[in-house]
């Protein structure tokens, strides 16, 4: 712009002109130009208004302050190349007047020159890393520092090892950086977006090591494979499935040996033949003489029957396999007896998983086999065979045992749960027929008006009777809960068939000349064990006259175990209160009854006539000289201390005149109000083992004459008695 310099000079001079404050100026001017413009100015009136005249190199309404460009107390002017900034002559970025390095720019701003930086950079002179950005190599250069998994300028892009696959715009390790350890199970996926093990079929877990239900790792190797459960390996006969080496394959069962015909039982006690010190374990009046003759070769065992106060005892601990792998067995034992002074035949009982059974007598003074059914009780693990010889106080001698061996039975012996031959259609095997003089004992088909196999029982006259003796597998609880005997059967009205475990009361067959289906609680205390099946067709009591009693036979179809809830042990009877009442129950439930000709047995109901509840047992002889009995099987609880074992019972008689009624043998007086006894038992039977309880009405006066006189009983129970406690 071009100042026209005359123009400038005329303005300079009026200024100075009109406020010189020379003596000609008057009063009113003075006042009106009285504005303080401190040293660095003067006051002068332009257009009428006072105005302050900087000096040189001052500014400011009052010329306060330096002037643009000039700088300290004299506002002396900046040097050329250089701006005023901030009180000092600052440098322009002319050439190297501010170094920026290679990461910035100077530029000339308000305040001077400055340092502009690239991104990431900061710093006066840039010289170090804004947040987020690193100078990794050292060479002055700031690079992104992006957050794991990220990369890019932006950090808008996955790093190398991390993926995006659900575009979710979040970075997370890839299979390749997330190592996960899946193992031979499976193999890492990520294509969801998050890297995760992909088990293979059997593996489960985060990381595919576990298995499957239904699979299994058992060697270690880290794959699963199916297990027993589920894989589709059929194994044979006496054979089992197994996974224990990591693959599911089949196996002989315990005590089995795998032939070229299968699994072969080879199992049973080691040392059967007593060769070997320290197999067995004798204890009391038992030994064992491994120089002793044997049945064959040296070696026995000995029980002495003649000591009244110790008892004997040979016992083994060895496996045996799972029921479901077993086939039927028996336990067989060659002895002999030796030294006996009255040629008694002697029996030993036998304890196979606890519970004890009776051997057969031996009479014979040379070797000869007996055998025993083996029960479920008998299987399942490491079982105890315990050979006993009771206390007789009688010289029965002394029986040697040798070859003790378990045996397959499967002819001879029934399966688990199950009656021998039950339906008869393999004729008599199984089966013991005993026809007393005047009856009738056969098995065959027709019998009764059916066209199939049947057991026909006839004993048509008094003394008489005639027994059907079969086997039966109790099944233990975790078989079959309550178990009963199912008997499908017809019978001659007013007959009666008692049935018994071996000597143990079950119940009785009433026939009423129509086909029944009855259901008999078998005895508590007999589980898991084979035992003898007797059904006893009896003519009664009273004078062996041979006189016809009417239609006395049953045919009996067929027999299974079953589950019965009714049959339900309680104070260790199945039903000593006369209570239970069910249509498929044969009378009274665990009851047997042994009526004479002209007697009866019933539980009668009605709470009139009981001593408790709603049912209570009648039963009588009839007529004189005769007797009628009623028992029932029952177990008793675990021993305590300052007690014995006793059954408790009430009773009431009616027309009891020359009659009798006992327990156990031990007389009972006439009562014909209810009456409770404690009745300590003799024989001191083992807690939870069976114990057959006898009642017996004998009527007296003339002999075949009729006889009113009856017994009620009721609430039988099975307890332990503080009046009943042994003898200290």
């Amino acid at each position: 712009m071009r100042i026209h310099v005359g123009l400038l000079l005329a303005v300079s001079v009026f200024l100075a002109t009109a406020c010189a404050g020379d003596e000609t100026a008057t009063g009113d001017e003075m006042a009106s130009c009285a504005l303080e413009c401190g040293a660095n100015g003067t006051c002068a009136l332009l257009d009428g208004a006072p105005v302050c005249h900087c000096d040189e190199g001052f500014a400011g309404a009052s010329c306060e302050r330096c002037a643009a460009g000039h700088v300290g107390e004299g506002c002396a002017p900046c040097p050329a190349g250089t701006v005023a900034r901030d009180g000092a002559c600052v440098a322009l970025c002319i050439g190297d007047s501010l170094d920026c390095g290679a990461a910035g720019v100077c530029v000339d701003d308000v305040a001077g020159p400055a340092c502009i930086c690239d991104e990431g950079h900061e710093g006066e002179r840039c010289e170090g890393c804004a947040d987020g950005w690193d100078d990794a190599d050292g060479e002055g250069r700031c690079e992104r520092v992006c957050p794991e998994g990220y990369a890019g300028e932006a950090c808008d892009l996955c790093a190398a090892g991390h993926q995006d696959n659900d575009g979710d715009g979040t970075c997370t390790p890839g299979c390749g950086a997330a190592a996960l350890p899946c193992g031979p199970g499976g193999i890492c996926v990520d294509g969801s977006g998050t890297a995760t093990c992909r088990c293979d079929e059997g593996h489960a877990g985060s990381t595919c090591k576990e298995c499957e239900a239904g699979w299994q790792d058992n060697d270690g190797d880290g794959r699963c494979l199916p297990d027993c459960t589920t894989t589709a390996v059929a194994c044979g006969a006496h054979a089992v499935c197994t996974d224990a080496e990591g693959v599911a394959t089949c196996v002989c069962g315990v005590g089995y040996l795998p032939t070229p015909e299968g699994c072969t039982w080879a199992g049973g006690p080691v040392d059967g033949g007593f060769l070997e010190e320290g197999t067995w374990t004798a204890s009391g009046a038992a030994s064992v003489d491994t120089a002793a003759v044997g049945a064959e070769t040296r070696g026995a065992a000995t029980l002495d029957l003649r000591d009244c106060d110790v008892s004997g005892r040979i016992s083994q601990v060895f496996p045996m396999p799972h029921p479901e792998q077993a086939e039927p067995l028996a336990l067989v034992a060659a002895a002999r007896q030796e030294g006996s002074s009255f040629g008694l035949a002697n029996t030993i009982d036998v304890a196979v998983g606890g519970l004890r059974q009776t051997f057969v007598g031996w009479l014979s003074t040379g070797f000869a086999d007996a055998s025993l059914c083996l029960g479920e009780r008998a299987f399942g693990g490491d079982v105890e065979l315990a050979l006993l010889a009771p206390a007789l106080c009688s010289d029965r001698g002394q029986l040697l045992v040798d070859d003790v061996r378990i045996e397959p039975a499967s002819y001879r012996c029934p399966a688990f749960a199950t009656v021998l031959n039950g339906s008869f259609d393999g004729g008599h095997h199984g089966w013991l027929l005993q026809p007393s003089p005047s009856g009738t004992a056969r098995i065959g088909f027709g019998e009764a008006g059916d066209p199939g196999a049947s057991a026909f029982l006839d004993a048509s006259s008094r003394c008489s009777n005639t027994r059907l003796t079969g086997k039966v597998s109790v099944p233990l609880a975790t078989r079959v809960a309550h178990p009963a005997l199912e008997v499908h059967y017809l019978g001659g009205n007013g007959a009666r068939a008692a049935v018994s475990l071996g000597r143990y009361a079950a119940g009785t067959l009433e026939g009423t000349g129509t086909e029944r289906i009855a259901r008999i609680c078998l005895p508590p205390g007999r589980d898991g064990i084979v035992d003898d099946l007797v059904f006893v067709l009896d003519g009664g009591t009273g004078a062996c006259d041979g006189v016809a009693i009417g239609e006395n036979w049953v045919a009996i179809r067929s027999l299974a175990v079953v589950d019965e809830p009714d049959c339900t042990v309680s104070d260790g009877l199945l039903d000593g209160g006369l209570e239970v009442s069910a249509p498929d129950l044969s009378g009274s439930p665990g009851w047997r009854f042994a009526v004479a000709p002209s007697g009866h047995a019933a539980r009668i109901h009605g709470a009139a006539t009981a001593h408790s509840g709603n049912g209570a047992l009648r039963f009588a002889a009839g007529v004189g000289c005769g007797a009628t009995e009623v028992s029932t099987t029952g177990i008793l609880p675990a021993a305590e201390a300052g007690a014995g074992p006793a059954v408790r019972f009430w009773y009431r008689t009616e027309a009891f005149a020359s009659s009798s009624f006992q327990m156990d043998g031990v007389d009972y007086a006439a009562s014909e109000t209810w009456t409770e006894v404690t009745h300590c038992l003799r024989q001191r039977p083992v807690a939870g083992e069976a114990y057959e309880l006898r009642f017996r009405h004998w009527a007296g006066g003339t002999c075949s004459a009729a006889n009113s006189s009856a017994v009620w009983l009721d609430d039988v129970r099975l307890v332990n008695a503080a009046a009943c406690a042994p003898a200290p």
